[in-house]
């Protein structure tokens, strides 16, 4: 024990000249042996921490060994030589670091953007602890309708009869409304809000600016703003305590409580203001209003499975006649994983999220295998080099230093812009992505580390091969300068370039897919015209009082029709429950209340029956349903005059008549199948308007629209929507997806491009006196070209084949998640095809023709 410890005087022994180790050896044994007689464990300690401090920075160099001195020399050796090379060969060394470059910047983008999505509600502490709670509408026939939503009274009985829950919370978005919210001479509409109960952050953990987290809310006139609200509303004065003007509950004030930090992007929903629940229904004991969101934080160590099914325990237990199916999402995985129906905002996908991490693969092994084929093929020419150094005595382990250098200082310059290249670009790609990914890129700084780190260590894979291999070659064979020639090469080469182009003949053709896809489902047929239907949302109560608004907006020449509706095609629709009283079949219906003018409005077809009509009194308990409702009810022809059982939100139901029946249309995206849907009337009485006007001129005319609103409802803002563009936000992450994914097949093709063109340059070079032959014997241009290119587009060619059968597969499978697609043909693969063999043709032809049109003389003195 009394001994020092052996592994630190190795330590000194290995790295120290001999000299300076004879100086402080003996006074770091004696040392240690004075603290040793008090302490030897604590002496033991302190004896490294001496060594290490013996190793001060000042002292480094005249301490080394000669050897450690001559590592040192013989890496700035490799540094300079490969500069030099690097240098000389500016056009290969450009067509490197161009290729690097983009790849990189491509893995750069991509990572970012799929760290980005994987962040979402992971803000929140211990979020792998909360769980959604959704349910499945299960009808008589075991069809289900998915849903996120959930009856208020869920989320009481939860909290106090499941021990294994810590906390549980539940709140009602605004479903769309403009709340008008006013504070001195300023007046916004507010769409953005939240009634949430008195739990909300002891499961959500949005940090407060200002205000009582313990008791964020004064009552239930109180409200929470965001501080983007603070800042609009109030300036630079301190908002609690202030009184603003609403609209809610009746045009109460509410006084504003606290302030919170404004909702990151990477939450799942988001809000600007926060207000207690207030209704006449006790939301503990409501079980039949299903339209609120449920999340709990759970014990540590509870398991998922065995809280789902007690929550359904639950269920069964106060509701036993409902078939509905409850169960559980885990809050990280509600992004991407989730697509029901009321979400509360465009969720992800982790299938575009998926194929776009194997894209950033794809791109960056392109980028690597056209940096082997150029440096093998730069090498090759370098031959004679690596030869003569062999031959001098140049062990394999000097020249694989050499090569590995060479290959670092490459990829560290790649690195370099790569990182300029994504900064600069990246106010670009946030119209791509839809959110600023500078956000991840600055906030997360781990990837300064360790997306260099892993590009690195891809540099210095990538450079190992020619490395390795050409440090292995025989110097004769070297000096002989047959090192291209010999079929080893050839097959590594053509070998590199059929994978490079599998690769992008896949992504092309995936690219093109996907847009005949999207194309596809923007012209097929909706069931109704969404074209020139102006959508007026702020419309509360009747018509009347500020002037008669719609007959004022009649008068106007290019209006043909105005309706009223409480929602709109193209958003969520309220669900209720339907029996048919001759069947007992039963579904959940989606369903809208509308006035006399809807359908004619958005010429809906009625392939039975007729309209609402104002003359028929009895219209008020009428129905309206599509095809696949009727069908699902298993009602018989004629439909019209059949009676169902509607049930309302309240616990009780009442008898409704079919008046006509619609043609199916689609209420949704393409994504869904077209589910059972309904019409009640409601005249007068919807939030919205629909204003189907004439095309000539339609900013003329929602300019007229806007004279007429502002004169019959003057301390209303004017807002307008368009009934064809609330389709187009439906695909809006298809569309993403189609821009990301062309982007890159894009820079894959261009890189896979570069390695041609250094590919024809090495070969024309080492041809350089058998194309100064044929020409001299009268070879023609076009003989030399198809010469020296005929060889790459037949690998290209190759490529295509093994690509077919791949991008086939895939193309099937992302297919599969829309019940309306096209079919693959071979069409879209000749195309692309095509395409890879002209750009591949392109980037060769270029060069082929310099080399065929060279001086014969000067090549033939060419060594």
């Amino acid at each position: 024990m009394n001994s020092p410890p052996k592994y630190p005087l190795r330590f000194l022994r290995w790295f120290c000249r001999e000299d300076y180790l004879d100086e402080i050896e003996g006074d770091l044994i004696e040392l240690f042996e004075k603290r040793a007689e008090k302490s030897p464990e604590r002496a033991r300690r302190r004896f490294v921490w001496d060594v290490v401090k013996s190793f001060r920075l000042k002292n480094l160099k005249p301490i080394l060994k000669g050897q450690n001195s001559n590592y040192s020399i013989m890496f700035q050796h490799y540094f300079k030589v490969s500069w030099r090379s690097i240098w000389k060969n500016k056009g290969y060394s450009s067509l490197n670091v161009l290729g690097l470059t983009l790849g990189i910047s491509c893995a750069i983008v991509i990572a970012l953007y799929v760290e980005g999505e994987f962040l979402f509600d992971r803000l929140h502490h211990q979020p792998e602890n909360v769980v959604r709670v959704v349910k499945d509408f299960v009808n008589e026939d075991g069809s289900r309708l998915p849903d996120a939503t959930t009856p208020p009274a869920l989320a009481h009985v939860i909290r106090n009869e499941l021990p294994e829950v810590e906390q549980v919370t539940r709140f009602f978005p605004n479903w769309d409304r403009r709340n008008l919210i006013g504070y001195g001479d300023k007046k916004f509409y507010e769409m953005n809000l939240l009634r949430v109960d008195e739990y909300f952050f002891d499961v959500f953990d949005f940090p407060f600016i200002s205000g009582d987290r313990s008791r964020p809310f004064d009552g239930i006139h109180s409200m929470i703003i965001t501080e983007t609200i603070a800042k609009k509303y109030f300036g630079d004065e301190n908002p609690v305590g202030k009184i603003v003007s609403t609209n809610i509950n009746n045009d109460k004030p509410f006084v504003v409580s606290g302030v919170i930090k404004d909702v990151p992007y990477h939450s799942h929903f988001s809000f600007d203001f926060l207000i207690p629940f207030e209704s006449t229904r006790s939301p503990d004991d409501n079980w039949n209003w299903s339209s609120f969101y449920t999340y709990v934080r759970l014990k540590p160590a509870t398991s998922f499975d065995t809280l789902a099914s007690h929550v359904q325990e639950l269920v069964r237990k106060y509701r036993p006649q409902s078939l509905d199916d409850y169960y559980l999402q885990p809050l990280t995985d509600i992004h991407l994983k989730s697509s029901l129906k009321w979400e509360l905002a465009t969720n992800g996908d982790i299938n575009y999220v998926t194929i776009l991490i194997a894209i950033g693969l794809f791109v960056l092994v392109i980028a690597g295998v056209n940096y082997v084929n150029l440096v093998t093929a730069q090498a090759a020419k370098r031959a004679k080099e690596v030869g003569v150094r062999q031959a001098v005595g140049a062990r394999k382990n000097s020249l694989i230093g050499q090569f590995l250098v060479e290959s670092v200082l490459v990829i560290s310059i790649a690195i370099a812009l790569s990182f300029g290249v994504v900064v600069f670009s990246l106010p670009s790609l946030q119209k791509l992505v839809g959110y600023d990914l500078s956000i991840v890129l600055w906030t997360h700084p781990v990837f300064f580390i360790a997306l260099p780190a892993s590009v690195l260590l891809f540099g210095i894979i990538t450079g190992i091969y020619p490395a390795l291999y050409l440090s292995s070659m025989n110097p004769l064979r070297m000096l002989r300068g047959k090192y291209l020639s010999s079929q080893r090469g050839l097959r590594l080469r053509s070998g590199l370039v059929i994978f490079q182009f599998v690769m992008s003949v896949s992504l092309i053709s995936g690219s093109l897919i996907i847009s005949r896809q999207l194309n596809f489902l923007h012209e097929k047929k909706l069931g109704f015209n969404p074209e020139n239907v102006v959508i007026l949302p702020n419309v509360r109560g009747r018509a009347g009082g500020q002037g008669d608004l719609v007959g004022e907006m009649k008068k106007i020449p290019a209006v043909v029709n105005v309706a009223r509706a409480d929602g709109r095609l193209g958003l969520n629709n309220f669900v209720a429950g339907v029996e048919s009283k001759t069947t007992t079949n039963r579904v959940a219906l989606n369903f809208m209340r509308v006035d006399y003018e809807f359908l004619p409005t958005m010429q809906l077809i009625i392939s039975e029956g007729r309209n609402f009509d104002p003359s028929f009194r009895s219209d008020s308990t009428g129905i309206i349903l599509n095809e696949t409702a009727a069908k699902q009810l298993g009602l018989q022809k004629p439909y019209v005059g059949q009676k169902l059982k509607w049930d309302d939100s309240g616990m009780t139901s009442h008898e409704v008549s079919i008046i006509a029946v619609v043609e199916d249309f689609h209420f949704t995206s393409f994504h869904e199948v077209i589910k059972p849907f309904g019409f009640i009337l409601e005249a007068n009485n919807g939030s919205n308007f629909l204003v189907r006007v004439h095309s000539n001129d339609l900013r003329k005319t929602i300019a007229e629209i806007e004279t007429v609103w502002n004169r019959t409802k003057p301390d209303a803002p004017f807002e307008y929507g368009l009934q064809d563009k609330q389709f187009e936000k439906l695909y809006a992450s298809d569309e993403q997806f189609q821009n990301l994914f062309s982007l890159f097949t894009t820079l894959a093709i261009c890189i896979a491009c570069l390695g041609l063109v250094g590919l024809i340059i090495a070969l024309a070079e080492t041809k350089t006196k058998e194309i100064g032959v044929r020409k001299v014997l009268g070879s023609s241009v076009v003989g030399i070209i198809l010469l020296l290119s005929r060889q790459f587009v037949a690998l290209v060619a190759v490529g295509f084949l093994i690509a077919v059968p791949i991008a086939w597969s895939w193309a099937d499978y992302w297919l599969n998640g829309f019940p309306y697609r096209i079919q693959p043909g071979i069409v879209d693969f000749a195309i692309s095809g095509l395409v890879a063999i002209l750009m591949a043709f392109g980037s060769i032809g270029i060069q082929a023709f310099k080399a065929a049109t060279a001086n014969p003389v000067k090549s033939l003195r060419t060594e």
